[in-house]
């Protein structure tokens, strides 16, 4: 449970291979030392060295696992569910839903994260914003809002939500709480255009 896929690298723990840039692949540890370059010409070029270190490579989206707290707990320990949303545009109005079907909830959140790439009309007071409710069975709602716009940007953004303790949004839920996902795209005359949105919630297991 201490591994996850970037755009540009993979992540084993305290170790990352990644694409340096076009012509290197790099092989190098936390501590800051790289143990090996290959090259696109075919050579090979041994460390122990400090250039080149794949982990100055700057983040990107993760396409697979989770970027954050990533070794601090044992996969045998929790379970996960996502939600992901492409090519979804919608004119102003408060909190739309996005046509995901809610997640059975698993015992208490434990982690949220994920990425975006979205771009609103470019003008106005309002901002987007990505919005989590855990709805319990009598009605009652909890909301997180776990992303947000301000002043129209960034039109790439990755964010990692932890628990603070088991209240509210945090609380333990119970068989049969739901999920939402919502979009908050802004008052009167604005408008969100989402090209890709990943969002990764981590369970603790009973």
């Amino acid at each position: 449970g201490c591994a996850y896929l970037s755009e540009k690298y993979l992540q084993i723990g305290e170790w990352r291979i990644g694409e340096f840039d076009s012509q290197h692949l790099s092989v190098s540890h936390r501590a800051g030392y790289t143990a090996q370059i290959y090259r696109s010409d075919g050579t090979l070029h041994p460390g122990p060295r400090t250039d080149f270190n794949s982990w100055e490579i700057p983040d990107g989206p993760v396409l697979q696992g989770i970027q954050n707290h990533a070794c601090w707990i044992n996969a045998e320990f929790w379970l996960r569910e996502h939600f992901h949303l492409v090519n979804w545009a919608r004119n102003g109005g408060w909190r739309q839903g996005t046509g995901n079907a809610p997640l059975p909830l698993r015992n208490r959140v434990l982690t949220i994260d994920g990425y975006v790439k979205w771009e609103d009309q470019g003008w106005g007071n309002t901002s987007a914003a990505i919005w989590l409710y855990r709805v319990e069975q009598n009605g009652t709602h909890h909301q997180l809002k776990v992303a947000s716009m301000v002043d129209h940007g960034p039109l790439e953004l990755s964010f990692s939500v932890q628990s603070p303790g088991n209240s509210g949004f945090w609380g333990e839920s119970k068989e049969g709480d739901l999920l939402h996902l919502y979009i908050d795209v802004g008052g009167p005359g604005s408008s969100l255009r989402i090209d890709s949105l990943n969002i990764d919630i981590q369970f603790i297991q009973n």
